[in-house]
């Protein structure tokens, strides 16, 4: 059995018509559950958001499997030889660390083919069901929209509405760089026909500008702490 855990905040309201509000964290990797207080027990900045919505209906805050402090939290070391890692030398320290891990964790009794995000919609589905909700509305963003995607395509019957934002799609996740760019030479487009922006930009404009960035931390990554570092593959 794998535990999950939630937290549960009611509305202020003793009678509400609004169906209540399940917020998944985006990650994967995180939980609102723990995240929800600090440890004066005052409510994150990050959740003041959330905690408006109990002025017209329930909110439930839901862990993922695999990082709840109420059931486990899956952990694996990665050791960076460099940093920043060159994009070669990252794929090919990264598929064996994959491989490795995976075959780790074989070993144990935890069987990974249970944290996925279909097995995630089904704990979010029983909870609904044991809470006594009819209906519910999905509050999401990042992996947590991936996770909200796969409720509405497996209990589309039980969703009210979704507001999702950093969407993650259930499929193809990645991001073609072609298409990157071309919403970058767009966003530079808008910026070029700016005179706000023209004072603050070189001769040639926010290509040049680009160019001149990933230059300067191609010389001299750029050190946030001693655990990150940012170098020419960090930047789109």
């Amino acid at each position: 059995m794998i535990g999950v855990g939630f937290l549960r905040l009611h509305s202020k309201v003793k009678e509400t018509v609004a169906s209540p509000i399940f917020s998944h964290p985006g990650g994967p990797g995180y939980s609102f559950v723990e995240g929800f207080k600090n440890q004066k027990g005052r409510i994150e900045d990050y959740f003041l958001d959330i905690a408006e919505f109990t002025n017209f209906a329930d909110v439930v805050l839901v862990d993922q499997r695999g990082y709840s402090k109420y059931g486990d939290v899956l952990k694996a070391t990665y050791h960076r030889q460099e940093n920043p890692l060159p994009l070669a030398k990252k794929i090919a320290q990264d598929k064996p660390f994959a491989i490795e891990t995976t075959e780790a964790f074989a070993k144990t009794e935890i069987d990974l083919s249970g944290y996925t995000a279909i097995e995630c919609a089904y704990d979010v589905n029983e909870l609904r069901q044991a809470l006594g909700y009819e209906n519910i509305c999905l509050y999401a963003w990042s992996f947590g929209s991936q996770w909200s995607f796969t409720l509405m395509r497996l209990f589309p019957e039980t969703i009210t509405l979704a507001a999702l934002s950093g969407i993650e799609p259930i499929n193809n996740e990645f991001d073609m760089p072609s298409d990157v760019m071309t919403a970058i030479h767009r966003i530079w487009k808008y910026i070029a026909e700016d005179e706000r922006f023209t004072p603050h930009l070189p001769e040639g404009g926010m290509t040049e500008l680009a160019q001149l960035v990933l230059q300067k931390v191609e010389q001299n990554p750029i050190v946030v702490h001693e655990n990150m570092t940012i170098g020419p593959t960090d930047i789109p």
